[in-house]
């Protein structure tokens, strides 16, 4: 009843570890890393997100999958933090550098986060534990973490033909 759905059988981690790394933000990709986002986007993230954070008390930030960072840069042009990323795709890294990120390696540092960043990454991972599970040993007391996942309901948007650019999605949700 709940609606979620995802592939099966489920693709391998290395097989999209590699899809990621390497194909997802190519040029010339729907999801390239110079995709420009619709109008006010950003800017009613950041409202959002300031409406309901004291950024005063906000010193690291960890933002998975930024793709370009034009929202990091955003925060950062408006807030004093230190921002920092998980992000496989090559072809981001010297956006992302440009941008004021920094790179996070969850297997050899030990940061600790304020804020956790999560626009439209949940789905792309292949168990919802295992997205979680990166956040267990890297969050400070009062940590804040926020998710955004797009909404898929099934009856609507899985009709064949539809939807055909979710293709590197493994989970969907719906309300």
């Amino acid at each position: 009843q709940c609606d979620i759905c995802f592939p099966d059988p489920m693709p391998s981690n290395d097989t999209l570890n590699d899809y990621y790394k390497f194909i997802y933000r190519a040029k010339n990709r729907p999801h390239s890393i110079h995709d420009v986002y619709p109008p006010g986007i950003l800017e009613s993230r950041f409202e959002l997100l300031t409406k309901n954070i004291d950024f005063s008390k906000i010193k690291n930030v960890l933002e998975i999958g930024p793709g370009n960072g034009v929202f990091g840069k955003l925060l950062k042009s408006k807030c004093n933090l230190n921002i920092y990323c998980i992000e496989p795709d090559s072809n981001s890294r010297k956006l992302l550098f440009q941008n004021g990120y920094n790179f996070f390696d969850e297997k050899t540092n030990n940061m600790k986060f304020d804020l956790i960043l999560s626009f439209h990454s949940l789905e792309h991972f292949t168990l919802v534990d295992s997205f979680f599970d990166l956040f267990e040993r890297v969050l400070n007391e009062g940590s804040i973490i926020c998710v955004e996942i797009p909404n898929n309901p099934v009856k609507k948007w899985f009709k064949s033909g539809e939807r055909h650019y979710d293709s590197p999605h493994t989970l969907f949700f719906s309300k």
